[in-house]
């Protein structure tokens, strides 16, 4: 809820738990109706509080993580 309430009309694209910054925080990859961007929004997996927010272009979100 927390993240969904962050990105206006959003939608979860997919979600994980990560580790960043030595806590535990969830991360979702939100799309919105209005925009073609991807906003990355992680919440602290303790607190419940956003941590941090970011916009990934539509372009970047598509090409593959390279490892």
């Amino acid at each position: 809820k927390t993240a969904l309430a962050s990105v206006p009309n959003g939608s979860v694209q997919s979600s994980k738990l990560a580790t960043d910054k030595g806590r535990q925080v969830w991360s979702f990859d939100l799309k919105s109706e209005t925009s073609t961007n991807i906003f990355v929004v992680q919440v602290d997996a303790d607190s419940g509080r956003i941590v941090s927010k970011s916009v990934k272009s539509a372009a970047a979100a598509a090409k593959p993580k390279k490892s």
